[in-house]
């Protein structure tokens, strides 16, 4: 089957110790919030940078800036969708920083 369109796998675009002190951080990270869905609470908390998304009422709120520790991982992304799609269609315009939103999920 192939890839969706768009889609771009980078193997090893991060090292094993670079995963576990990734790992480590978001392990210790204090601003996990509790998520609610449908008025549950769900079985796990999220974490977001740039935007966060509150199911309840479908908003898209501001979330604290993307923190430096995840700076370099965002930029690799960066440059590895330009080196496969080219910088004119990975980039669209836009500068590297302005790829700030992260999700992540516990």
């Amino acid at each position: 089957m192939p890839d969706p369109a768009g889609f771009i796998y980078v193997p090893d675009l991060i090292t094993a110790a670079e995963e576990r002190a990734l790992l480590d951080w978001f392990a210790a990270a204090p601003d996990w919030k509790i998520v609610t869905f449908r008025g549950q609470t769900a079985h796990r908390r999220a974490m977001s940078f740039g935007a966060r998304y509150l199911t309840q009422g479908r908003h898209l709120l501001p979330a604290p800036p993307l923190p430096d520790e995840l700076v370099p991982y965002r930029d690799r992304m960066v440059e590895a969708a330009s080196a496969e799609l080219g910088s004119d269609v990975a980039l669209a315009g836009r500068s590297r920083s302005d790829f700030a939103l992260c999700t992540a999920l516990h």
